[in-house]
């Protein structure tokens, strides 16, 4: 089982409410080592939290064979 953690702030601007990714963790990967995981991802520590763009991401690892079905 693989678990994505992504570590977010929200910002301190009271005109824009936006919230910093600090970090992206990869939690139980057995078969791709994390550097290969994370060069996948769109998503970098410092951008600004989008669902659209993690999304994106998730999409991107499960169309690489990232993920697995858990009956396999």
């Amino acid at each position: 089982m693989l678990f994505l953690m992504l570590a977010v702030t929200a910002g301190t601007a009271l005109a824009q409410q936006s919230q910093t990714i600090d970090q992206i963790r990869v939690i139980g990967n057995r078969r791709i080592p994390k550097e290969t995981i994370l060069a996948r991802l769109f998503t970098h520590p410092g951008d600004v939290y989008d669902p659209i763009s993690i999304e994106r991401d998730f999409n991107s690892l499960w169309k690489h064979g990232v993920f697995r079905r858990s009956s396999d």
